[in-house]
């Protein structure tokens, strides 16, 4: 561990998205037949303390992750409202085509911001591709009610949470070093 850096902004940011993208993938992939109220409210703590992070980070860190952490904490703290406030919406087939449109939205978002990460290094690359992919198969999945897209976007957030994790991590541990 190397000794003479501490957490930061960054680090507990991609801490929380780790967190927010595992039970986020849990919620969408259909692996336990209810949704259970306390992921919910656990993905939503996280989704807060992603926009804390981000205007925290924001004068110190790199603009990226900021963006990034204000982003997609403001966008899945909606999300998630929506899930503890309207439970019987969630599953209401009548608003899969919003839920398309709001997930192409953040689909160009995510692109954009996945252009602007190919100067990072694989992880980060990796990382962003694969939240664009995942809200690109979540659109297209609602937009045309496709279970197995819904899969997918599931499999991808769980792929992308352990980038994130690898990522937040590589902060704080030198893996250089091999003793």
């Amino acid at each position: 561990m190397n000794e003479s850096k501490f957490p930061g902004a960054i680090t507990v940011g991609y801490m929380a998205l780790f967190v927010s993208l595992f039970f986020t993938a849990i919620i969408f992939g259909g692996w336990y037949e209810v949704v259970i109220q306390d992921w919910v409210t656990i993905v939503l703590v996280h989704c807060l303390l992603l926009v804390v992070i981000g205007l925290f980070a924001l004068p110190n860190a790199d603009k990226l992750d900021s963006t990034l952490f204000i982003f997609l904490g403001t966008f899945w703290t909606g999300f998630m409202l929506r899930f503890l406030w309207f439970p019987n919406l969630a599953s209401n087939t009548n608003t899969f085509i919003l839920d398309g449109w709001i997930c192409l939205l953040v689909t160009i978002v995510l692109f954009i911001l996945w252009l602007a990460s190919l100067k990072g290094n694989l992880f980060r690359k990796l990382f962003f591709l694969g939240l664009w992919l995942a809200f690109l198969a979540g659109s297209i999945a609602n937009f045309f009610n496709v279970a197995f897209l819904m899969q997918v976007l599931a499999y991808l957030f769980l792929i992308t949470a352990i980038l994130a994790g690898i990522y937040g991590a590589s902060t704080i541990i030198d893996f250089k070093k091999t003793k």
